[in-house]
């Protein structure tokens, strides 16, 4: 899978591309920058699925194929006010359903880190002695 695939298929599933046609130089290039920038926003939200920003649409993407779904459908999202196309209902509903699955793994995998422990201290009543802690 490269990152043109990627964006290929979200240029198809807004209309922009027909089924034969590829996305010219212009167009790859302003939806892989989307693409990088998609991914940068969703790992604010701390869904972090080991994509790299990518250079070019050639480039081989080098990710789990469960994240094409997401990646493909929420793109189509992101691109949609730049190509003034109205995504459709199904598209939508796939985007917000990929994506809340992976901030659902997100939440899960942090919950499983855990809370590093901290020391305790000593002390008693309203006093606590932070620096002698155990």
């Amino acid at each position: 899978m490269t990152y043109g695939d990627i964006v290929t298929r979200a240029l198809r599933l807004l209309g922009v591309l027909y089924e034969t046609e590829t996305a010219s130089a212009e167009q790859g290039a302003d939806a892989l920058s989307q693409l990088n920038d998609m991914v940068a926003y969703w790992e604010t939200d701390g869904v972090r699925i080991g994509y790299f920003s990518g250079d070019s649409t050639t480039e081989t993407l080098n990710l789990d194929t469960r994240y094409r779904v997401p990646l493909e459908y929420n793109l189509a999202l992101w691109l949609a006010p730049q190509f003034e196309r109205e995504p459709s209902p199904i598209v939508v509903a796939i985007a917000t359903d990929s994506y809340g699955k992976l901030l659902r793994e997100a939440v899960q995998a942090n919950r499983e880190e855990g809370i590093p422990q901290r020391p305790q201290g000593e002390g008693s009543g309203y006093y606590v002695d932070i620096f002698n802690a155990t």
